[in-house]
């Protein structure tokens, strides 16, 4: 099945997945497992805002 969303959605989607990436680059290629975590937490934070803040269509 296809997803479908919004712009908005979408960008936030993709916004997320740099955002991992980042870490992981942190993480991997630099070894700075802080920053990674730092990545990561302020990643966790932004995920959870848009969670709490999306509304379900029906």
């Amino acid at each position: 099945m296809k997803k479908v969303a919004n712009k908005e959605a979408a960008d936030a989607v993709k916004d997320m997945h740099r955002g991992l990436h980042i870490a992981m680059d942190y993480l991997l290629n630099r070894n700075d497992p802080e920053k990674a975590e730092e990545v990561l937490r302020e990643l966790d934070f932004h995920m959870s805002n848009w969670i709490n803040q999306t509304k379900i269509a029906k």
